[in-house]
């Protein structure tokens, strides 16, 4: 098995979490694999501009090293200010109000 092939079986998928402001966007790209481990390949700052996208798209394509990895795109919806990166990319957009977590942290 060559490399290439090799990261793809131990690589379950990328995730880009997008912390949404009014005027920037805050993002980190992870991979995780199938032991569960999640690594972080990358953060940046991008301007909330659909101007930005383009280079938003071109950052990520540059830290996604196996290409044939599937990606999500996560984010919270923040009011308005989500709604210019969701249309941009296809994207999981949670809302907090309707999202409970019954997991205990404290153990």
């Amino acid at each position: 098995m060559n490399k290439q092939a090799q990261k793809t079986a131990t690589f379950l998928r990328y995730c880009v979490g997008l912390d949404v402001s009014k005027d920037t966007l805050q993002v980190c790209l992870s991979v995780i694999d199938v032991n569960g481990k999640v690594t972080i390949k990358g953060t940046t700052k991008i301007n909330n501009k659909i101007s930005a996208f383009d280079g938003f798209l071109t950052w990520v394509n540059k830290h996604c090293q196996v290409k044939e990895l599937p990606m999500r795109y996560v984010m919270e919806s923040t009011g308005v200010y989500h709604e210019r990166s969701a249309a941009a990319a296809d994207c999981l957009v949670f809302i907090p109000e309707r999202f409970r977590c019954e997991c205990d942290f404290t153990q």
